[in-house]
């Protein structure tokens, strides 16, 4: 099941957000973005 999704057109910003998602910083901001959906599925 796909619960989250981005796409770039350039590369490098595509891996420009993948370094910063996989630091500290990066995973707080995914949790954020994903909370309303996580807290729905633990609800269940």
């Amino acid at each position: 099941m796909l619960i989250y999704y981005e796409a770039y057109i350039i590369k490098s910003d595509a891996q420009n957000a993948e370094r910063f998602d996989k630091t500290g910083s990066g995973r707080e901001v995914l949790k954020n973005k994903l909370k309303g959906y996580l807290d729905q599925e633990i609800n269940k």
